[in-house]
């Protein structure tokens, strides 16, 4: 003879998901589904250049693009990863991250479009918060005149300091 407990457990644990999803605790169980918002602001300003530590401006405008996170309560910033794709592949065209072991250039990250970089300039690292609902602005380097191109798919993978991740993707106009 089977429990009743054996059949209803799994039905409040998906009771109990949802009920999280649904009142927003969405990340407790890394459901996360859209906790940011990426907005292309086009190449409009010259923050970092073609490197892995190349954190100042190398005369060319990078892909400039606003990160909104659509979570409640403050987050620590901790990596980043962005990668363009061109429209209907699966292969980036461009990767740029916050980690010094990788073999991509460098995403600066800024809390505005003209404020000072976050990242560590000894190994381009981040760890910076992000308020309640806040946002901010990441800058990519235009290596082969590619990566930015009208209908490539950027998407960003951003990780906090309790160890979870987000991605989100935008296609560019």
């Amino acid at each position: 003879m089977i429990g009743w407990y054996v059949v209803l457990t799994p039905l409040l644990v998906l009771a109990i998901l949802l009920l999280f999803r649904f009142v927003g605790c969405d990340h407790v169980f890394g459901l996360e589904g859209d906790a940011s918002t990426l907005t292309w602001e086009g190449k409009i300003r010259d923050r970092v250049g073609q490197g892995k530590l190349a954190l100042a401006p190398d005369g060319e405008n990078d892909g400039t693009i606003t990160v909104t996170l659509n979570l409640s309560g403050s987050w620590n910033v901790t990596a980043l990863r962005l990668d363009s794709y061109p429209s209907g592949s699966s292969t980036p065209v461009g990767s740029w991250d916050t980690d010094i072991n990788s073999t991509y250039f460098v995403v600066g990250a800024s809390q505005t479009l003209d404020g000072p970089l976050l990242n560590d300039p000894g190994n381009a690292a981040v760890n910076f918060v992000v308020a309640d609902g806040g946002s901010f602005v990441i800058f990519a380097s235009d290596l082969q005149g590619q990566e930015f191109l009208s209908g490539n798919k950027l998407s960003l993978a951003t990780t906090f300091s309790d160890g979870s991740t987000t991605s989100t993707q935008v296609v560019l106009p």
